[in-house]
């Protein structure tokens, strides 16, 4: 996702809705820093939340916590007279965020989103190795 204000670009890699491919967004200024989760999640998903492919062999996607338990274990919620987010740890959660720690995956785990000035271009990377 790309987005911007004052005077900055923001982008981030978000495995809050799920995941299915590796991908990196690397800015080309140099004091800007890569967002990614260039590892292959769907080879370590748990079985509750893969998307199999049409022969249901593998997996072609993890789904999300949220999509998968519904709850507000899964999902995080809006604290609208504290106006913050508060969610549940979990073991899920918490790998995902092991295994991609460039990455956002719920939506208060610590990492923001990143910022760089405008003007820089970006390379999005589909698999990367």
């Amino acid at each position: 996702m790309l987005g911007g204000g004052a005077g900055n670009d923001t982008y981030d890699v978000s495995l809050i809705a799920g995941f299915n491919v590796p991908v990196t967004v690397a800015p080309t200024a140099s004091e800007c820093s890569l967002a990614s989760c260039d590892f292959d999640i769907n080879s370590v998903c748990p079985q509750k939340y893969q998307v199999l492919a049409a022969d249901g062999r593998a997996a072609v996607a993890c789904r999300s916590a949220c999509e998968v338990m519904k709850d507000e274990e899964g999902c995080c919620a809006y604290d609208v007279g504290k106006r913050e987010v508060k969610c549940t740890r979990m073991a899920y959660k918490e790998m995902l965020k092991v295994k991609c720690p460039k990455a956002m995956v719920y939506a208060d785990d610590g990492s923001d989103w990143f910022r760089c000035g405008h003007g820089s271009d970006y390379i999005v990377t589909f698999c990367p190795e």
